[in-house]
């Protein structure tokens, strides 16, 4: 049935609009889902009317709707993109958003939303949502009516052309401590994370499910555990029975992580503490080996796999020229490199650790470096998991109790973020600029609704070319950001 030519007013006042998409697969089908959904909430439903429309969702031909549409997917997919862009203009890993009169209707338009990848087009849909429709709303008086946007009035040009700085974009996770799995999922891949790394002590029953569900919203997911800890306390780690921990993690590895179907492991050791050496050698010295000898017998099973090391800075930064003897086929992902945008609570010197980033740099090694100052777990409290769980799926009075008791901390770190955004952007600006790095992350528990301190960073991980003002606005701007 060919819906492409004409489509039928729903009436009501409802504006006559639809979606002329690619393909309903995979992240394509979430990049549908959002942008039909998010869509019909901001633009065809009224404030205070009981009217509810549909979204007419139609899959694209060579023909062009005779009516204002927003046309969705892949250039080499979409024909209507084909014949309104060109196929440069989309740039790599990245998408372009442009509104432009529609040739086959005088008088409509058309939006088009071109991703070079599955995950491009769902970012592209999120881009027009959150920073196009704030933008592009008419003001009346003290008022901003997203409803009459779309409606009788022409949609003011509007154009976003981005792509990533950061090829991984992730978030670092205890398992047992989200409350719901799904809504975790989308609020990551709102803010264009592409990573999740979840640690956990034992392995959640669902993790296919959780696997999966990241995946279709473009999410790869890393599986976390230790790597020589002693009953989780890496204090009290023995580095003379580095023989001893080498042998329990690769049981680990064989019985647990290698069956769930990770997109790669991600491990911490003996390293978060400020002591420099321990029993008559470096800790940077013990881990080296320990890891090095560990990787090797993995990787000769797994060639391919993926696996991020963990790294705390505090008990390594004096022998980074050992560090430096790290396999170079795993990922160092660096942490507690100093105090804010690194960590939480401690001190400030951004002279300093500014010099220690660039030490990391001068590494020349594929790495990741980890943001903090946002909401942690409660150490004092912490549980620990005793036996495999079901991960993410609590109630909603759960959900609403832990948001409650969330909300004045998350205060605080907003303020943070918001008085020392210039802070955080001259790191991401320089980090960027070295293009060493691979990964930028975030080690918090992101639990809640999505606060301002994560969306910001999110977009500071993402790109760093347009000024720090320019970013602050729109994160600032988006509706859904508390």
């Amino acid at each position: 049935m060919a819906f492409t030519t004409r489509i039928a007013s729903q009436g009501n006042g409802v504006p006559d609009w639809a979606i002329i998409y690619s393909d309903y697969e995979g992240v394509e089908a979430r990049a549908l889902e959002f942008l039909s959904g998010e869509f019909a909430g901001v633009v065809l439903r009224k404030a205070g009317e009981y009217v509810v429309p549909s979204m007419p969702c139609v899959k694209a031909t060579a023909d062009f709707p005779q009516c204002n549409g927003i046309v969705l997917g892949r250039w080499e997919r979409n024909p209507l993109l084909q014949a309104l862009l060109k196929r440069e203009e989309i740039p790599q890993d990245g998408y372009l958003v442009r509104v432009v009169d529609n040739p086959g209707a005088a008088g409509t338009q058309l939006i088009l939303i071109a991703g070079d990848t599955p995950s491009a087009v769902l970012y592209g849909a999120i881009d027009f949502v959150d920073d196009g429709i704030p933008r592009l709303a008419p003001r009346y008086g003290n008022g901003l009516f997203y409803q009459h946007l779309l409606g009788s009035e022409r949609v003011p040009s509007y154009e976003s052309r981005r792509a990533p700085e950061t090829k991984w974009r992730s978030v670092f996770t205890w398992g047992h401590t989200f409350t719901d799995f799904r809504k975790y999922i989308r609020q990551l891949a709102r803010m264009r994370f592409n990573q999740v790394i979840v640690w956990n002590e034992f392995p959640p029953l669902n993790a296919q499910e959780f696997l999966d569900y990241a995946h279709s919203w473009g999410i790869q997911v890393i599986w976390g555990f230790s790597w020589g800890w002693t009953n989780g306390q890496c204090k009290s780690a023995d580095v003379t029975k580095l023989e001893d921990y080498r042998k329990d993690i690769l049981q680990q590895w064989h019985d647990v992580w290698s069956k769930l179907n990770g997109d790669g492991i991600y491990f911490q050791s003996f390293t978060e503490c400020n002591e420099q050496s321990r029993g008559g050698r470096t800790i940077a010295d013990a881990v080296v080996e320990l890891v090095n000898k560990t990787a090797t017998e993995i990787l000769a099973e797994t060639p391919s796999l993926r696996i991020i090391f963990g790294l705390h800075a505090s008990s390594v930064k004096s022998h980074l020229d050992t560090i430096a003897k790290t396999d170079p086929r795993l990922e160092i992902l660096w942490e507690d490199l100093g105090g804010f945008p690194y960590d939480w609570n401690r001190p400030f010197d951004e002279t300093q650790e500014m010099e220690l980033t660039k030490a990391l740099f001068a590494q020349k090694r594929s790495m990741g470096l980890v943001f903090k100052n946002m909401l942690m777990m409660e150490w004092t409290r912490f549980c620990h998991q005793v036996a495999p769980y079901v991960m993410g799926c609590a109630s909603p009075l759960t959900v609403a109790e832990d948001e409650a008791i969330h909300a004045p901390m998350w205060t605080q770190y907003n303020a943070d973020w918001i008085a020392r955004a210039d802070i955080a952007y001259r790191f991401a600006k320089a980090i960027h600029q070295d293009g060493t790095t691979q990964e930028l992350n975030i080690a918090a528990n992101l639990t809640d609704d999505t606060r301002f301190a994560t969306a910001f960073a999110a977009e500071l991980f993402w790109s760093t070319q347009e000024p720090c003002q320019a970013i602050l606005e729109r994160v600032l701007r988006r509706r859904w950001i508390r």
